[in-house]
């Protein structure tokens, strides 16, 4: 399971998040969109378009995901949920380093609890479970 979590902001919805995890034992984004980084694109319109309100203009501030030079993420998203919402609604889109803005670090720890709550539910995490990626070793001397 990998969280997938850009972060919308919304002035005028103080207190209301929005997120986006997608589990690929059950269906696997990037197999579907074909790329990482179509994936990325598509799973932040759903989480765009969601969030947005009939009479509000957004401004999304989004974690940084690389992508190849062809690839016009900003631009793409814009007129794909300006599309789908039949108007204008995100009229700006910025990535940044998670590093350089507060809220977005706020938001990476929002989207670890998250999946870790998940993953915790479905047997995969904590330090007592032998599946678990960090274990604990004792020493048997």
């Amino acid at each position: 399971m990998r969280p997938t979590c850009p972060a919308a902001s919304r002035s005028s919805s103080i207190g209301a998040e929005f997120c986006f995890v997608a589990d690929r034992r059950v269906a696997d984004p990037i197999a579907r969109f074909g790329s990482a980084w179509d994936a990325h694109a598509k799973l932040a319109e759903q989480l765009v378009v969601a969030a947005c309100r009939p009479d509000e203009l957004v401004a999304l501030m989004a974690d940084n995901c690389s992508t190849p030079d062809p690839v016009l993420f900003e631009q793409d998203l814009r007129a794909a949920v300006d599309r789908r919402l039949r108007r204008l609604a995100l009229v700006s889109v910025v990535r940044l380093d998670s590093r350089s803005s507060d809220g977005l670090q706020a938001v990476d720890l929002l989207t670890s609890a998250v999946a870790h709550e998940l993953r915790a539910d479905a047997g995969l995490a904590g330090w007592r479970n032998g599946r678990h990626s960090v274990q604990i070793f004792r020493d048997r001397s």
